[in-house]
């Protein structure tokens, strides 16, 4: 939780970053909170000290975890795509990197039980504080703020914009942009407070610890199909309305089925995870799309800007969403 309450506010210092020093400086920002972030959650499994020491060095290091989101998540991924990349590449460069969002959260939520059983949790920290300093030493030493010539005018206005807080206004001001934050928003939450509580939510009606695990994979995984079916399709046709029109169409469909099956039909796994994998493949489909359109919407404001509030405003309905079903649930199921 404490890391999704400081990815909120910390988006818009994230976007001014971006803004005012570039892409690299960003990324590289955010690669020492991920390297400090490992180690501080590894360090206190070794240290002779108390537990409460130990819960506040690991509590910093899951903090440190908040900062990087918007540093080299999903928030720099439109700017990335329209600093480097033309305009009928964008769309498949914003797709692979929401795609490697979710495949890094899909790996570790299939792997991360199973490595635990095999090698326990200290251990477990020591490789992904190992994987964090090899990934920060990558992006300190060779990420670059942008390619020697503009491969878009999308890039060329990021760097000649007004300032951050008449951006962040520019923004707020078009009805177009509000919609796709709702909208966008509201999916975001839904889809992020699922995977939270998917055992709070399928345990009390039959499912095993491991079927649960097995409908988020089947979530995530059709998901990150969508995501790169959805950016070549777009880098196509080039018809946002259109895809998010279609999309959002059966993603409210295979709700309705998701909602039905889980409150009007015996324990149906296969039917479950058919109505969540077409739901996950449109739903997190639809993510390039609306970011593209948000960087299109908003121009000339700079992407991490637009894409940023984006963000935010899913991760702060995903937080209210996330407690609101903790405090609705049956009290008889912990």
């Amino acid at each position: 939780t404490i890391y999704m309450a400081i990815y909120v506010p910390f988006t818009y210092i994230g976007a001014y970053i971006m803004k005012t020093y570039g892409l690299g400086t960003i990324m590289r920002i955010g690669s020492v909170f991920l390297l400090l972030s490992g180690w501080f959650r590894y360090i206190p499994n070794f240290l002779p000290i108390s537990s409460e020491p130990q819960f506040w060095l690991t509590f910093i290091g899951q903090s440190l975890g908040g900062f990087i989101q918007p540093c080299i998540g999903l928030n720099s991924i439109s700017l990335l795509a329209s600093t480097w990349f033309g305009e009928n590449e964008r769309a498949i460069a914003t797709s692979l990197g929401t795609l490697a969002n979710l495949l890094g959260n899909g790996v570790i939520f299939a792997l991360g039980p199973l490595m635990v059983s095999l090698i326990g949790i200290p251990n477990l920290l020591l490789v992904t504080a190992i994987v964090a300093t090899f990934a920060s030493t990558l992006t300190m030493f060779f990420v670059e703020d942008g390619p020697p010539s503009p491969p878009s005018s999308v890039f060329d206005v990021n760097s000649e914009s007004q300032s951050f807080l008449l951006d962040l206004l520019e923004c707020l001001k078009s009805i177009h942009y509000l919609l796709l934050v709702l909208g966008y928003g509201i999916a975001y939450a839904s889809f992020m407070a699922f995977t939270t509580l998917a055992n709070e939510i399928l345990l009390p009606i039959g499912y095993t610890s491991d079927e649960a695990g097995y409908l988020t994979a089947i979530l995530l995984g059709s998901g990150i199909l969508g995501a790169v079916v959805a950016g070549i399709i777009l880098d196509r046709v080039r018809r946002y309305v259109l895809l998010i029109r279609i999309n959002v169409t059966i993603v409210f469909a295979t709700t309705i089925w998701s909602f039905y099956t889980l409150n009007y039909e015996k324990k149906n796994f296969v039917h479950l995870s058919i109505a969540l994998g077409l739901m996950g493949f449109f739903l997190i489909g639809t993510t390039p799309i609306v970011l593209e359109s948000a960087v299109e919407v908003t121009y000339p404001i700079p992407a991490g800007t637009s894409t940023g509030i984006i963000n935010s405003f899913g991760t702060l309905l995903g937080i209210i969403m996330i407690f609101s079903m903790e405090a609705l649930k049956d009290k008889e199921y912990p």
